[in-house]
């Protein structure tokens, strides 16, 4: 008889839902519940004194302030240790782009005390943003968490091929970011012109961006577009969530006048909590994400594109990474192409005119869409830690 499966999941969290990697754990945690198992999370918080219990399955640590903190953020594991003598039936560990040197040390734990140990790599950080010395410090743990660490895990799971590819010869499951389907009553939009909504943080904060390719997010090639549309008279609703104006304008200034041309077409609204932001979202008649490609977009796979999906809302976005493999154009949103601007404008055109009986069939199409819903993928990601367990 298989043993219950008991996980504990170690990243940084902000529970119980508060960012993209906490969103992670939770869809998890229904298909772990699902099969009979129990999965544990322990996330950071700023405010944490010491291992702080808030649910009955969450738990925060301290996140590090000073330098001092920083260090032995990198590779204390007293508060994982402290963990287990709370929970000795955990069997299985899964480190969340966890610090390397952590990493280690948790590993060979796990080894002499029989517990499972995964990896769950879901980024590749640039880092480029902070002082030179922490990201020199980032750099170093983050080549040797993908290049080494996640190697000597049991097993790795990876959120795109990208990420499966480099580790080939390995035992790795692609998981990309799922939600469950949540369909509000006013599901069918009645907007008289197109609202588009863009949600998250595209960059660094706070300082000049030198090189736009550096964006996480090309917000400001969406921003063109959306101005030389305006030049020609098209109507719309731009809705910005997760920034200011201000910021926006302190990292790209020279963007002022596309965004004073465009006046009430467009409106930033800085930061909104994670059950505002999804209603904001299903009043959108469409989500727009547009990325570069590079090591760290190809890398990883937008939250943000599967919980549009998962509320029943097209995304308009470029084929980069994985979301070429569920974004299907004309069923759960519309493909741009940014290296051909000119006819991806010609494009955006055609779907900010489109009339309200297609935009709520598109609507529908989406809502039918299932490859990046949590029940979807229950079985196969129940059956994979089952594996685990009895290997």
């Amino acid at each position: 008889m298989s043993q219950k499966i008991n996980i504990l999941y170690l990243g940084g969290f902000k529970l119980p839902n508060k960012n993209a990697a906490s969103h992670r754990v939770i869809e998890l945690r229904k298909i772990i519940n699902s099969i009979g198992g129990s999965l544990y999370a322990i996330g950071v918080n700023s405010y944490s004194k010491d291992l702080e219990k808030i649910s009955e399955v969450d738990y925060e640590v301290p996140y590090p302030s000073s330098i001092i903190q920083w260090i032995k953020y990198l590779f204390s594991i007293r508060y994982f240790r402290a963990f287990l003598k709370i929970h000795q039936e955990i069997n299985i560990v899964v480190l969340y782009n966890y610090q390397s040197l952590a990493s280690y040390r948790i590993i060979k734990f796990c080894r002499k005390n029989d517990i499972r140990i995964i990896s769950d790599s879901t980024e590749w950080y640039s880092g480029n943003s902070g002082n030179l010395l922490f990201r020199l410090i980032k750099k170093l743990d983050t080549f040797t968490r993908m290049r080494y660490i996640n190697r000597i895990s049991d097993s790795i799971i990876v959120v795109s091929t990208y990420l499966k590819n480099i580790y080939y010869k390995r035992d790795v499951f692609v998981i990309p970011m799922l939600f469950t389907k949540t369909i509000f009553e006013n599901g069918c939009t009645r907007n008289k012109i197109v609202k588009l909504s863009y949600n998250g943080v595209p960059f660094v904060i706070g300082k000049r961006l030198k090189k736009r390719s550096d964006a996480k997010d090309r917000l400001d090639i969406v921003i063109f577009m959306l101005y030389r549309l305006h030049l020609i008279g098209v109507d719309f609703q731009f809705n910005i969530y997760g920034i200011t104006l201000e910021e926006y304008l302190t990292t790209l200034p020279q963007d002022s006048k596309y965004i004073e041309s465009l006046g009430l077409k467009i409106k930033f609204h800085g930061f909104i909590e994670s059950t505002s932001l999804r209603k904001k979202i299903v009043e959108s008649d469409y989500t727009i994400l547009i990325r570069d490609s590079n090591r760290v977009t190809l890398a990883g796979f937008p939250t943000k594109f599967s919980e549009s999906i998962s509320l029943g809302v097209p995304v308009i976005a470029n084929m980069i990474g994985d979301v070429s493999k569920y974004l299907k154009d004309g069923i759960n949103g519309y493909a741009i192409d940014i290296f051909d601007l000119e006819t991806s404008i010609s494009k955006l055109k055609t779907i900010l005119e489109q009339s309200l009986i297609e935009r709520n069939e598109l609507r529908d199409s989406c809502i039918k869409y299932e490859d990046l819903s949590t029940e979807t993928w229950s079985e196969k990601v129940g059956e994979f830690f089952r594996e685990i367990l009895d290997c």
